[in-house]
């Protein structure tokens, strides 16, 4: 008898600790640094307009002068070219908001490689930081052009490339030469939609170890993210962002890692 409740209350503590540890899955997800100033900070593709907005305040308050976005992978977009159609893409989207919103020309970086996961993004982040330091590390990703040097489209409203495309002196690996005349870069602050900062710290934290200089890692998640961390199963796409975010974590943690270029 004794036995069958010290069994009965085990599983009452192992469930109250379950659920409250799953109340809280949502929260462990966000991951948000208090950092007064980053060398730069860099937009992850994805969900666009809230990591737009947080990155225009973030350049506002002048926590970084320089903003990075990797271009985002644009699918079977070249064999509409071919045709004659041009669809303006993510990247070039993204570029035109920062310039409507007041973000300097020169502060754009954007960095090539057609990305189209976090760990892409990440691996061409740590190849133009190892350029940018001059480590002689081996740059596995097409050139790195600084926006100012390669101007791509701005938009209106009307949604229409408005910037013609110009050509300034660049350096070794397409660098602008301006660019590579700054200060080396110590700190990067990472910035995406709140339940992808946990997991998007973990791939650019394990990217960056291999270069020869430390790198500081930190994250901002938006705060216009629809994500509510404290109550996120009340919601079908919280519960849906939550799982996903889980699945991918684990996937990267237990199998990607370890192929990390």
């Amino acid at each position: 008898m004794k036995k069958g409740i010290y069994k009965l209350v085990l599983v009452i503590v192992l469930l109250v600790l379950a659920v409250g540890s799953c109340r809280k899955a949502g929260s462990w997800l966000v991951k948000s640094d208090d950092i007064q100033h980053a060398d730069a900070m860099i937009m992850l593709m994805g969900r666009i307009p809230d990591r737009v907005l947080h990155i225009s305040d973030l350049y506002q308050e002048d926590v970084a002068g320089e903003v990075w976005i990797v271009e985002e992978g644009s699918g079977s977009k070249s064999m509409l070219e071919e045709r004659g159609v041009y669809i303006i893409s993510t990247t070039e989207q993204v570029y035109g908001a920062f310039r409507d919103l007041g973000i300097a020309e020169e502060s754009i970086v954007i960095l090539p490689g057609g990305a189209t996961s976090t760990q892409m993004e990440a691996e061409i982040t740590r190849d133009y930081l190892a350029t940018r330091a001059g480590t002689g590390q081996t740059v596995t990703n097409q050139a790195v052009t600084n926006q100012a040097g390669t101007n791509q489209a701005s938009t209106g409203r009307s949604g229409t490339n408005q910037a013609g495309t110009n050509q300034a002196s660049t350096g070794r690996f397409g660098i602008d030469q301006a660019v590579m005349g700054r200060s080396g870069i110590d700190t990067l602050l990472v910035v995406s939609s709140a339940s992808h900062t946990r997991r998007a710290h973990q791939i650019f934290s394990a990217a960056v170890k291999s270069l020869d200089h430390p790198v500081h890692i930190c994250c901002s998640p938006s705060p216009y993210t629809d994500f509510n961390a404290q109550k996120w199963w009340k919601d079908r796409e919280d519960i849906q962002d939550v799982f996903i975010e889980y699945v991918k974590m684990a996937n990267f943690l237990l199998f990607e890692k370890r192929h990390l270029k």
